[in-house]
């Protein structure tokens, strides 16, 4: 139960990037641009702060095979993949269905897996199908408040079924580039 609570504590923390969502409706592509670069050099910077000046408490948002890490891999991945999307299609508009998508996704298809999710993927066993599907259902919902249905589907189809690969890029870094270069090109 308290790797559970640990789980949706940071997975608390990973929704909350839907403020930068929302802050991009009202600054200039440029300042979103460097609120994202500022807020990664902070992120990078983190661990070693915390560790210096031994911050105890903020160890139940770190996983535990990121405590001795030079920096929190899933936050910066994070953070450059929405960089990388507004820089590669120099659209706020594609970074908001990005960020959506994963935001969304994959917040709840890591806490539904992790809770209810007991089939795993024939092609990943880290995996299980209820996360999968979550991470469509609620991916379409954020990705259908930005673009058409059609599209919204099929860029969820594709983001969740990119999530369930067993490839060893962080899926905070793969996927708002490769949805961000899939809606480019739509």
């Amino acid at each position: 139960m308290k790797k559970l609570r640990g789980e949706l504590i940071r997975q608390t923390i990973h929704f909350s990037g839907i403020l930068f969502v929302i802050l991009s409706y009202f600054v200039s592509f440029s300042s979103l641009l460097y609120i994202l670069l500022v807020t990664m050099i902070i992120s990078i910077l983190f661990l070693p702060i915390k560790r210096k000046f031994n911050i105890s408490f903020l160890d139940r948002f770190i996983r535990k095979e990121e405590k001795d890490k030079l920096f929190l891999k899933g936050t910066v991945f994070f953070l450059l993949g929405l960089i990388f999307v507004l820089l590669l299609t120099n659209s706020v508009e594609i970074f908001r269905v990005s960020a959506l998508v994963l935001i969304l996704g994959d917040s709840f298809s890591t806490i539904i897996g992790k809770t209810v999710g007991n089939k795993h993927l024939p092609y990943n066993k880290r995996k299980t199908f209820e996360g999968t599907f979550a991470f469509f259902i609620f991916a379409f919902i954020g990705a259908s408040t930005q673009i058409p249905y059609f599209y919204a589907l099929i860029i969820s189809l594709f983001a969740a079924f990119v999530e369930s690969l067993p490839i060893k890029i962080d899926d905070n870094l793969s996927i708002p580039v490769l949805v961000g270069v899939l809606l480019w090109f739509l």
